[in-house]
């Protein structure tokens, strides 16, 4: 297969000399989903992304652009924005006494944090992203900007600086209010952002807290064997939300053998399971990614140090032309078979040759892999061996 690929690349790089435009060729659109699911899903929208691929393509979903009510999830964004605006972890805010109170009647979860206790930004931010505590989020925000005012201010002019357009948050928890939404798009965009940040993932997928002699489990069930009809013992974290109004909401992550995907599902109603009712955002999450482990793989387009073709070495003692080979190999997530045929790569910029001397692994320049005609990444052309002068 090696010999076959290298010389059906070596031709295409022929070809590619003598075509002056590459037509069909193009960028794609991330956020575009690559399969579509059929039925069974209990989610008024709900997508599934490739959490190993740095631009978060979506494999599949549904009401993309829909706004929805977040519930809960909106503490993704109170996590996120507190870590990026707090240096000192550590650090002990007094919790007051009107913050408190403000929940009053609201029914909302909480760690019963009582007015003039001593808490740290770190237990704040454990307590509002495994347990959900609601009280613990807004006494999170008054640490960080002074008041849940400012602090949502700072939430939403966070999100629109990644690009979020169909969103916009009233609460710090995300209690319900009808001017409080998200859509797919943008929570991906969210996540995209958020899952870059190690210590917010740890804080997300921690299955469970201390604090004060209690022990807080994170509400994500997936997470747990006993509920049996919902737990998928690949799920990680992150969040779970449900109002009234917003119904169930869930973000989790899951890792099999080395993959990773991340399901968001909104509006779910609590479904019937044999003789159990589940929560249906759990159901959904689940069998999102039973199916990306059953119908998807890792494909490899280019192998590393992989030969591409040979350029001419001037002035070079021990050979008259290099090899040049990809640095890295290129793998794309596909439910279909691998065709050579579809692998297309173009050089950017290849110089006739090179001058010697040339070490090994030098850079010489880059290349654009595609499938099918849509891009997949660039990567370095480099020097197999060195040649002196």
């Amino acid at each position: 297969m090696k010999k076959v690929l290298s010389v059906f690349l070596a031709v295409l790089i022929i070809l590619s000399l003598t075509v002056p435009a590459f037509a069909g060729l193009k960028m794609p659109d991330y956020a575009a989903p690559l399969y579509n699911f059929t039925g069974g899903f209990h989610s008024k929208a709900y997508e599934l992304i490739d959490l190993d691929d740095p631009n978060f393509q979506v494999i599949g979903g549904k009401n993309f652009t829909k706004r929805m009510y977040p519930a809960s999830l909106t503490k993704i964004v109170s996590a996120m924005v507190a870590l990026l605006k707090t240096k000192d972890l550590n650090k002990k805010t007094t919790v007051k006494s009107d913050t408190i109170h403000s929940l009053d009647g609201t029914g909302a979860q909480v760690a019963n944090l009582r007015p003039g206790q001593k808490v740290s930004i770190e237990q704040l931010l454990y307590l509002t992203m495994v347990y959900s505590a609601c009280d613990a989020c807004r006494v999170l925000a008054d640490a960080v900007s002074g008041n849940n005012k400012k602090f949502v201010n700072t939430m939403n002019a966070w999100v629109k600086s990644l690009g979020c357009k169909n969103t916009h948050f009233v609460t710090v928890d995300g209690l319900h209010n009808a001017n409080h939404y998200t859509t797919l798009n943008d929570l991906r965009l969210i996540l995209k952002e958020a899952c870059k940040n190690k210590l917010f993932i740890k804080i997300a997928c921690t299955k469970s807290y201390r604090f004060k002699q209690t022990t807080y489990y994170h509400t994500n069930k997936m997470l747990d064997s006993n509920y049996g009809d919902v737990y998928y013992p690949y799920a990680a974290g992150i969040k779970t939300g449900h109002t009234s109004q917003a119904k169930y909401c869930v973000v989790t992550m899951a890792k099999k053998e080395s993959k990773r995907y991340l399901t968001i599902c909104l509006g779910a109603p609590m479904v019937s399971s044999g003789n159990t009712v589940v929560n249906g955002a759990f159901a959904d999450a689940k069998k999102l990614f039973k199916w990306a482990y059953s119908h998807l793989r890792v494909k490899t387009l280019v192998k590393a140090k992989q030969a591409y073709t040979t350029i001419p070495v001037e002035n070079g003692k021990n050979a008259s032309k290099i090899t040049l080979c990809f640095k890295y190999a290129v793998t794309k997530l596909m439910q279909e078979r691998l065709y050579l045929k579809n692998i297309y790569v173009k050089p950017i910029k290849m110089p006739e040759s090179v001058t010697a001397p040339v070490k090994s692994g030098q850079t010489i320049c880059n290349a654009q892999v595609y499938y099918k005609g849509i891009y997949v990444k660039t990567i370095p052309l480099i020097a197999k061996q060195n040649v002196n002068s």
